[in-house]
């Protein structure tokens, strides 16, 4: 096979992965909409994305934010379905994009590249230069990496502080990410709700202390999230 054969295939197969993006897209936002991800046994879209459709973190983060974001702004998802755009380049302009700047900001992710393109966005919108990352330390252990505006870091500040005079001890940024979190999850969580419904736990001597048990415990290594 010489290499203009090979590179009609590569154009053949690189034609075809915009429109699996494309098609993919659009099933998120369908799914995302009806909340179908809940069929599954799954309390979050992102979730589903991992456990259902098989896609790394990474990609299932890049897809659901520009689903979301294509929404507000239906011209995104236009140019992604004429294959002018990747869902990667796309997720680049999602914290910059809105309706009223959408024909400058879908321009530049057309046509610069990518680190010319995170430069102009960290212009005007600087947090987005630090973008979320979870990756793997250990087996079971997690690096966080986020920014965050100062008013969110002071809540985190004032939930720590609330913990350590509730258990008389210093009480890491870890703890305290964990204590939010399993207290949204009692409150929030549908799963939980219907846990919690009448009926929904058999009467047993040892109901009680399996109640007690639960734990929610998130693995996260790093605590200097500002």
């Amino acid at each position: 096979m010489n290499i203009h054969e090979l590179h009609r295939r590569a154009l053949e197969a690189a034609r075809k992965f915009f429109q699996a993006e494309a098609e993919l897209l659009e099933l998120i936002q369908k799914i995302d909409a009806c909340k179908g991800f809940r069929d599954f046994g799954h309390t979050s879209l992102f979730s589903y994305a991992i456990g259902e459709l098989k896609l790394s973190e990474s990609v299932a983060l890049n897809l659901i934010n520009v689903a979301r974001k294509a929404v507000q702004v239906p011209a995104l998802k236009a140019e992604i379905e004429m294959g002018n755009l990747s869902i990667c380049k796309a997720r680049k302009i999602v914290p910059v994009l809105n309706v009223q700047n959408q024909a400058e900001w879908i321009e530049k992710a057309k046509t610069l590249p990518a680190r010319q393109l995170e430069r102009e966005i960290a212009k005007v919108a600087p947090s987005a230069a630090f973008p979320e990352r979870v990756r793997y330390a250990t087996e079971n252990r997690l690096n966080l990496s986020l920014s965050v505006d100062e008013k969110t870091m002071q809540a985190i500040r004032r939930v720590q502080d609330l913990e350590c005079q509730r258990k008389g001890r210093p009480v890491s940024l870890e703890e305290t990410l964990a204590a939010m979190s399993a207290f949204y999850i009692e409150k929030h969580d549908p799963l939980e709700k219907a846990k919690r419904a009448p009926g929904a736990v058999k009467k047993s001597a040892n109901a009680p202390a399996a109640l007690k048990d639960k734990v929610v415990n998130i693995g996260l290594s790093r605590t200097d999230v500002t």
